[in-house]
């Protein structure tokens, strides 16, 4: 599993690369996101995110490594 996010405001799209306490490092590339054992996992990371501000000015997505 891997954790997309979409900026609200400009429409970027893209993938989380690392989780830092602050802030995430993004990736274009689908296949250097990070990758979540379970959903469980990866919404923990996106609790993490939203906690932080990232949630503000992004959406996040859990999606498949298939998608």
């Amino acid at each position: 599993m891997k954790i997309k996010w979409t900026n609200r405001f400009s429409g970027e799209q893209g993938y989380v690369r690392e989780i830092k306490p602050d802030h995430f490092i993004n990736t274009f590339e689908k296949a250097d996101g990070e990758n979540f054992r379970s959903r469980r996992e990866a919404e923990k990371a996106v609790a993490m995110l939203c906690d932080c501000g990232e949630g503000v000015n992004n959406e996040f997505e859990i999606v498949t490594n298939k998608d």
